[in-house]
């Protein structure tokens, strides 16, 4: 299944108040949800743009606390942690565009992601919601 559609539900995170849809110059879509199963593996991904006026240090202080839910919420905007051996979820070679901001929160089979980055005067974000089936 593919659609151009995804909601705040699809990516498991509320929408910052005032944000609306982002959609970068020569792109068709702010948002879209892939859902692919082949025998006993799937994969789901749903993904949004929004912008907000406010600074991404201020949306980011939002995302860190909506994150929370999913558990320890990882930023990996300067992190070190990439080790990718283990069954807790890590930075791994997950970064943030220069200049922007990256948090994580989940586990390695169910992964919430926000990346920030900054837009003239305030900010442009993308909601990431990631699902593979454990091994």
């Amino acid at each position: 299944m593919v659609s151009d559609q995804a909601t705040s539900a699809d990516v498991g995170l509320p929408i910052y108040p005032g944000a609306k849809p982002y959609k970068k110059s020569g792109s068709d879509s702010e948002a879209g949800r892939v859902s692919a199963w082949l025998g006993g593996f799937g994969i789901k991904v749903a993904a949004m743009q929004m912008e907000s006026s406010d600074s991404p240090q201020r949306v980011a202080e939002f995302y860190r606390k909506a994150l929370g839910k999913y558990g320890k919420v990882l930023d990996c905007t300067n992190s070190a942690n990439r080790d990718d051996s283990g069954n807790a979820l890590t930075c791994g070679d997950d970064k943030p565009d220069k200049g922007g901001m990256l948090f994580k929160a989940g586990t390695k089979a169910e992964q919430h992601l926000v990346a920030i980055d900054p837009h003239g005067g305030g900010s442009t974000f993308s909601l990431v919601y990631f699902r593979v089936p454990k091994n």
